[in-house]
């Protein structure tokens, strides 16, 4: 298929063809380097805002924050692209799909305080909205956290709700606080599981990358259930508490609220 630049750059019925948007980035490539221009993620963005229009524009803003979400950029880089994109995309449809798909891969590319896993923004809520790990384990609530990793396919993780769920009427007063992390990487899937188990929306997390991410593989959690007891200081107490099921977990929160 030959395509005329000039005339066919912004007509949709070319675009949707498989191989004239194959070529959109190339030609931005393209244009960026005969301009003197920086080839990055962040510059290609800003040229299909300003050579582009309409429906085009929009998909190749996709297309451009899709490739660096996958392929993987420089931490900076990628969240400045990405920064970038909100600011330029204007489809609605669009725009919350990429937020619900890649901003939590986004943004678990990036690091706080010297690189320390605890800083870094690997837990999104409900809303999509981000926080560190060290925000939501250092509680004004003086209160012990007992952490349950889960997702809406585990099938014994959904069998241990109920007792976690007695187990947080019994212990909630008393001084410790419930949150939940889920690994699932379908948000609808996490949500539905939500209402179905009837957990709080305020207490549920989810944690980017799953497995792959960097608290996990800090911790070791390859397989789910699993739990752990933090301190009202922040720090961990226990990686691998017993289940809400195990009569070994009240023991537990008992030596530890007696202290």
């Amino acid at each position: 298929m030959i395509i005329h630049w000039k005339n066919g750059l912004n007509e949709e019925e070319y675009f949707y063809h498989p191989e004239y948007r194959g070529t959109i980035q190339q030609y931005l490539h393209y244009w960026a380097l005969n301009n003197h221009k920086q080839t990055d993620i962040s510059t290609l963005i800003i040229l299909a805002n300003q050579l582009l229009k309409g429906n085009v524009k929009e998909i190749a803003l996709y297309d451009l924050i899709r490739y660096a979400a996958i392929t993987g950029q420089d931490k900076v880089a990628i969240v400045t692209a990405f920064t970038d994109y909100l600011k330029y995309a204007s489809d609605g449809f669009l725009k919350e799909y990429v937020i619900k798909s890649f901003q939590p891969q986004i943004l678990a590319k990036r690091l706080g305080v010297g690189n320390d896993i605890m800083y870094s923004e690997l837990v999104s809520d409900r809303d999509v909205k981000y926080h560190s790990w060290v925000e939501l384990l250092s509680t004004d609530e003086n209160k012990f956290i007992y952490l349950d990793f889960w997702a809406s396919w585990c099938a014994p993780c959904r069998t241990e709700m109920p007792n976690s769920k007695k187990l947080l009427e019994e212990y909630s007063s008393k001084g410790v606080k419930f949150i939940y992390i889920s690994i699932d990487d379908n948000v609808s899937s996490w949500k539905k599981a939500i209402a179905e188990l009837g957990l709080s929306n305020s207490t549920n997390y989810l944690l980017p990358e799953g497995k792959m991410s960097p608290f996990s593989e800090k911790f070791k959690i390859n397989t789910i259930p699993r739990y752990m007891l933090v301190g009202k200081d922040g720090q961990i107490i226990n990686d691998n508490a017993p289940r809400p099921s195990d009569p070994k977990i009240r023991q537990l929160l008992d030596e530890v609220l007696r202290k």
